[in-house]
């Protein structure tokens, strides 16, 4: 007897030609103009991605922090993710003390302190 197959991911998780692609261009402009680093980490990306999140691996002062962005959520800002993040001083509170923030699909913020 075989497993079902796996149900399909949302059409574009994980990839890069998803039609989000310049909001996180854009995301990572932004972060790099607060004085932060933000890359694509194919691993990390791709595994959080089937959830529904695309990742970025956030480096200031030598820390490694993540930012986890809700494939939903930049749909639904198509030309304004970077100026909302801004605004919420996404790139203060990934300069504090966590290890993670997470944005879902209503834009809600959470974060994670570092252990």
């Amino acid at each position: 007897m075989s497993l079902p197959d796996p149900p399909e991911p949302k059409p574009g998780i994980g990839r890069p030609d998803r039609a989000v692609r310049n909001q996180i261009d854009a995301i990572k402009n932004h972060l790099t103009s607060e004085g932060l680093t933000a890359i694509e980490e194919p691993p990390i990306a791709l595994g959080k991605a089937f959830e529904g999140f695309h990742t970025l691996v956030v480096q200031h002062a030598g820390t490694t922090r993540f930012l986890r962005l809700h494939y939903d959520w930049l749909d639904d800002h198509p030309t304004n993710a970077a100026t909302w993040l801004r605004d919420e001083d996404v790139a203060g509170r990934l300069k504090a003390d966590v290890s993670e923030i997470a944005i879902n699909e209503r834009g809600t913020i959470t974060t994670k302190a570092k252990t």
